[in-house]
């Protein structure tokens, strides 16, 4: 394709300055100004990089992850304390593995982007202990068939899964457990959440290996409770972010050290 005059002009310099009307000329004591800030509010960057740089702004994952693990322990605490008569936790699989295990855990990676140490190892840990839960109780995973094959009678298998269930929640208290100073910094409605579902852990841990329905029932009204702090919290960043602040977000004091 044969170059056009102005294309000549253009690479050898000869053509008029396309930045002319961002410069101002010196007049009389005035120095030459150059604006050096875009209309979109970027620097000015006369530089040819081998990649494009594009301005990127990381969305706020507390939204998702909050909303992902209050559902999940919402339905779970509701057929807890037999809500609408339920007798068995068996719908709470159908969020707590795709909603609440894979979405908290997404929150949790981009976390990464934000440099929150916090944010990425709490929904991390909260995604990875909803999906192992859920596992453990699903069919296909064969890991009740393995209980209940390998014991001397069906009621002997059933304790010996409850047995392991128990010390599976009780290994996600001690992990939650160890963000309770750190949450200190965060909001009112997430640090009440993670106080509680420490609680509630405990009472269902215990529930589990006692084979005790009052305590699941008291387990299952705490993870109630969880569940609307945690939708509260995602509602207040989310409105807050969009520049609606008529939720308060109750942040609690940050001193930097």
């Amino acid at each position: 394709m044969p170059l056009t005059t102005a294309e000549l002009k253009r690479q050898f310099g000869l053509a008029a300055d396309p930045r002319k009307p961002d410069i101002v000329p010196a007049t009389g004591n005035f120095p030459k100004l150059v604006r050096t800030v875009t209309p979109g509010g970027h620097g000015v960057d006369s530089s040819q990089p081998g990649f494009p740089v594009y301005h990127r702004h990381v969305a706020n994952p507390i939204p998702l992850g909050a909303l992902s693990v209050g559902a999940s322990l919402l339905i779970f605490g509701l057929t807890l304390i037999h809500a609408k008569s339920m007798k068995t936790t068996t719908i709470f699989y159908t969020v707590g593995l795709p909603f609440g295990g894979i979405g908290s855990t997404i929150a949790g990676f981009w976390f990464y982007p934000q440099g929150s140490t916090f944010g990425t190892t709490l929904f991390g840990i909260l995604g990875g202990t909803l999906i192992s839960f859920c596992m453990a109780d699903l069919p296909w995973t064969a890991i009740q068939a393995t209980y209940v094959g390998s014991a001397n009678s069906l009621l002997e298998g059933v304790v010996d899964l409850q047995q392991a269930l128990g010390l599976l929640i009780f290994v996600a208290f001690i992990l939650i457990m160890m963000f309770l100073f750190a949450a200190m910094k965060t909001s009112m409605p997430m640090f009440n959440a993670i106080v509680i579902i420490n609680i509630a852990l405990i009472l269902y841990g215990v529930s589990l290996i006692q084979a005790s329905d009052t305590l699941a029932v008291a387990s299952g009204a705490l993870f109630v409770v969880v569940g609307i702090l945690l939708y509260y919290t995602a509602a207040s960043v989310l409105l807050a972010d969009e520049g609606l602040h008529f939720l308060p977000v109750f942040p609690l004091p940050h001193v930097d050290s």
